[in-house]
């Protein structure tokens, strides 16, 4: 690596659940992290796949999808360098909600539940300030899920040729 070339704790200062972490406390965990290439059409994992590890994205782009049917799948989101996804494998083993795959060459940064769970163990401090960030991360993504849903209910309505003004609802009640 050149003198002029970022070191991957830069790098990492500039993803947003480890901006409060200081180049010491990035060390640790740069020490936990594995770093992964992906070739661009891979799946890096699929929907109902075991959910065990988080990514970052260091270069590259990855889609994350989910099947809807038959050969049908919707993009929910795509992530570029500095994004994180997968993050729902750090906390519990359901399996994974959707598939990602990198669009381009991709180069990942992976930290699995177990290297999760020793930084709660041993750097109780370093697990409290990226649980916080993480969390207020997920209400702003959760936030935009609801506004995701509420637009295809609308859709679908409008799509259906629903009306809220004197027309019959379907099942004889309205939801709020």
């Amino acid at each position: 690596m050149s003198s002029s070339a970022p070191s991957i704790r830069d790098f990492l200062h500039q993803v947003t659940f480890l901006q409060d972490l200081d180049d010491q406390t990035l060390s640790i965990l740069v020490s936990l992290l594995v770093s992964r290439t992906i070739k661009s059409g891979s799946v890096i994992f699929r929907e109902l796949d075991d959910s065990d590890a988080l990514y970052i994205v260091e270069r590259g782009q990855v889609v994350v999808s989910k099947h809807v049917r038959g050969d049908v799948d919707i993009v929910l989101t795509r992530f570029k360098p500095g994004d994180f996804f997968g993050e729902m494998g750090l906390f519990d083993a359901a399996p994974r909600s959707a598939t990602a795959h990198a669009e381009s060459e991709t180069a990942l940064w992976q930290l699995s539940r177990h290297a999760f769970e020793q930084i709660f163990s041993d750097h109780p401090e370093m697990a409290a300030r990226i649980c916080y960030r993480l969390v207020t991360i997920f209400i702003q993504r959760l936030r935009a899920t609801n506004e995701q849903a509420r637009e295809a209910v609308r859709w679908g309505l409008e799509a259906t040729g629903y009306s809220p003004e004197g027309t019959p609802v379907a099942f004889g009640r309205k939801s709020t």
